[in-house]
């Protein structure tokens, strides 16, 4: 298997992941500023035998792909930040955090769905790239079991 054939298999899986994350919280209503969405970006990286492909976004991510438990106070200044980009009276902020508080936030996925919408693409890129290899590597195996 070339190293570089399965870089460029990681990133296209990759840039397909980004894409779906970014229609899902078009689906979601999770957008707001667009702070998220444009923050959402992956990376292949490591050497020719340990390549690693990893998802990077704003910290509150999780917050929006994770929901939050009640129990505990949100920061009011993300919460005073948000109601200036939605029109909000700034008055709002520690009501809506309080709510935050009692009830938790709702999740709303969109990375992890776009990861699972991906792994048939990631099969079939794979299958695609190496069908005709895979009989070969297998036989040379057998030929060193049966040696």
């Amino acid at each position: 298997m070339d190293s570089k054939d399965f870089y460029d298999i990681l990133d296209k899986l990759g840039a397909s992941v980004i894409q779906k994350a970014k229609e899902n919280l078009e689906k979601n209503g999770s957008i707001s500023s667009g702070t998220l969405y444009e923050s959402l970006t992956y990376e292949v990286r490591g050497d020719l035998d340990n390549l690693v492909l990893s998802f990077s976004a704003e910290d509150y991510a999780d917050f929006v792909e994770n929901g939050r438990r009640p129990g505990k106070y949100p920061p009011i200044s993300a919460i005073q930040r948000w109601c200036q980009l939605k029109g909000i009276p700034q008055g709002a902020a520690f009501p809506i955090a309080r709510k935050i508080f009692k009830f938790g936030i709702t999740p709303k996925p969109f990375l992890k769905p776009a990861v699972d919408d991906s792994i048939d693409e990631l099969v079939k890129l794979f299958a695609d790239k190496y069908q005709e290899s895979i009989p070969i590597e297998l036989q040379k195996i057998l030929d060193g079991v049966q040696n």
